[in-house]
């Protein structure tokens, strides 16, 4: 009835042919903004609706030095078909809820005291994990995960060919993530289901993982979004809103069930690039470790795609590029444009790379998005914005343009259109296959273990440290060193709850008594050599063999500051 008021508002009806066109006309819902379709469960392969894709969880890498780098440049370079997509993902979130509950499960369950003092704990950790450790510099201290993904497309139609030749491709790329011993597995679709539905139903407030239930009958992209979904498109941000729903940490929650959540998306994108960056300064990026202030302020996605831009084009542009500014620096051109024989330079030295195969061209897109509130998105924006800054990366809101950058950031989408569309709008970057590999957001912080007591790094990374499943150690032992009131003793007894509380037993032997509140908290016995009363003569079944242990026992007790000499020794 409305689509007929409107027709006789705009003047009436053409033709039947008219009338059956607009009425075909689809008024799609959020879902239909992705097109993920199916999954096959044998191949690992996503059928979208016009591509094929795979996808990977690979390790955050601790660090890098030139040879990942080459490592990843290669990867680019010889594994990667021209026609084919390739994005990282780096997600810096706060879904740590379920890690927290798992390091401190042990210590609940042997009830008494150490529940209570794990439930302090469990208390503090998610408490850090929303707002931060407070700090008097007001510094932005916030525990977090961080994690990277890898995904690969192409735009074709699934058929036994193509499925057979992203197959070899997955092959390839897998066998280089084990040569440069990056451990990675394959994303299945709880995973997909899990990582989509937290990327477009945000909800900042909860503090565990989407959902990752999976109904075969409906298409994956039906399967994303809360049914009370809004998408509110602005010019600088995205909204989204959708109603709360129960959770695991409702009762921590500022959330009632049936209240509308709110969450803001910005969406910054690249707008210059230092003369120099280097793969092991990403991390600097979202976490300054020598400036503290310098950091992200809220969870986030780094995301940067490539495609190769074929071998002959790409040589014919270097050759056209140099040609040209090479004649304008041999005339007056040079004089009044500052910097015209350095640029016909380096696309001489890229033309000569390109022939000499040692690089490969790509067209590019890096995006951040922020995941925000409505209160404090601006401080937020304005904090990544100077973050990268710092390192010589330069940032903008992409103003008007939020929806389409927000969807080139999710995965497969480059090869669903979204390429062409940001080609058309300008919006691609050209990067050889260095820069590229450089400029990847895969370096973070050392987890060091899955289980154990907590011990965060400085960039907020959540890791856990047992002493005796740390992977790589000899041994089992350790040293600890810093100054006065560092936390050396709160450190060490957060160790030994996390012994006792897999029931095993601890000995300290304790100058100063700094352990002395301690351990009657958790109901330990505190031995005090002033109320100790030893007989050194019990449990002796043969005198003649225990009689060196008691004459040294006596020693020390007779001259507790000099050893005593063979004479005095002889006598007793």
């Amino acid at each position: 009835v409305e689509m007929m008021k409107l027709i006789k508002e705009l003047g009436g009806l053409k033709s039947k042919d008219h009338l059956k066109r607009l009425l075909s006309i689809d008024y799609p819902s959020l879902a239909t903004l992705f097109p993920y379709a199916y999954f096959d469960q044998k191949t690992a392969l996503f059928i979208n609706e016009n591509s094929l894709g795979c996808g990977w969880e690979i390790s955050v890498l601790a660090g890098a030095d030139e040879k990942v780098v080459n490592a990843f440049a290669d990867l680019l370079r010889h594994k990667l078909p021209d026609d084919y997509d390739i994005q990282f993902i780096f997600w810096g979130h706060s879904q740590i809820g379920h890690l927290i509950d798992a390091a401190f499960s042990a210590q609940r369950q042997k009830g008494g005291m150490y529940q209570k003092l794990a439930e302090t704990s469990v208390n503090y950790y998610k408490k850090a994990a929303r707002q931060g450790w407070k700090n008097k510099r007001n510094l932005p201290l916030m525990l977090r995960d961080y994690r990277c993904f890898c995904f690969i497309a192409k735009h074709t139609s699934y058929h036994q060919k193509a499925e057979s030749e992203i197959l070899n491709v997955k092959t390839d790329i897998e066998a280089d993530f084990t040569t440069s011993n990056i451990v990675y597995h394959a994303i299945q679709i709880h995973d997909f289901l899990s990582l989509l539905r937290s990327w477009v139903n945000p909800n900042a407030a909860s503090l565990y993982p989407a959902t990752d239930q999976h109904q075969p009958q409906e298409l994956l992209n039906e399967q994303l979004f809360d049914k009370t979904s809004e998408l509110f498109v602005q010019a600088n941000h995205l909204d989204i809103v959708f109603e709360s729903y129960p959770s695991q940490d409702l009762t921590h929650d500022q959330l009632t069930e049936g209240e509308a959540h709110l969450t803001r998306l910005v969406n910054l994108s690249l707008r210059n690039l230092p003369d120099e960056f280097s793969l092991w300064m990403m991390p600097d990026n979202f976490a300054n470790i020598i400036r503290a202030t310098k950091a992200l302020r809220c969870p986030f996605l780094m995301t940067i795609s490539g495609r190769l831009i074929p071998a002959d084009v790409a040589k014919n542009l270097a050759r056209k590029k140099y040609f040209d500014l090479e004649k304008k620096a041999k005339t007056v051109y040079a004089k009044y444009i500052t910097g015209t024989t350095d640029a016909a330079n380096e696309w001489k030295k890229l033309r000569d790379d390109l022939d000499s195969e040692e690089i490969r061209l790509l067209k590019t897109f890096f995006n951040v998005i922020l995941f925000t509130h409505e209160a404090n998105y601006k401080v937020d924006e304005n904090a990544a914005i100077d973050c990268f800054r710092y390192n010589g990366i330069e940032l903008f809101n992409t103003k008007y343009m939020q929806l389409q950058s927000y969807l080139a950031s999710m995965p497969f989408m480059m090869s669903e259109g979204m390429y062409d569309d940001l080609n058309r709008m300008m919006r691609l970057r050209k990067l050889t296959s260095w820069n590229m590999a450089n400029l990847l957001p895969i370096v973070a912080d050392y987890k060091i273990g899955h289980q154990g007591m907590i011990l965060p790094s400085f960039r907020g990374q959540i890791a856990f440290y047992d002493l005796f499943h740390t992977a790589g150690v000899d041994n089992f032992n350790i040293a600890v060193a810093a100054t006065s009131g560092a936390g050396k003793s709160f450190l060490i007894q957060a160790l030994i709850l996390n012994v006792l509380s897999k029931n095993g037993r601890v000995w300290v032997i304790d100058i100063g008594e700094s352990y002395k509140k301690f351990c009657k908290t958790i109901q330990g016995t505190y031995l005090d050599a002033r109320h100790l009363h030893l007989n050194p003569f019990s449990h002796i079944h043969n005198i003649d063999e225990s009689v060196e242990k008691i004459r040294d026992l006596l020693a020390v007790m007779a001259s507790p500051s000099d050893s005593l000499d063979d004479v005095q020794k002889e006598y007793l």
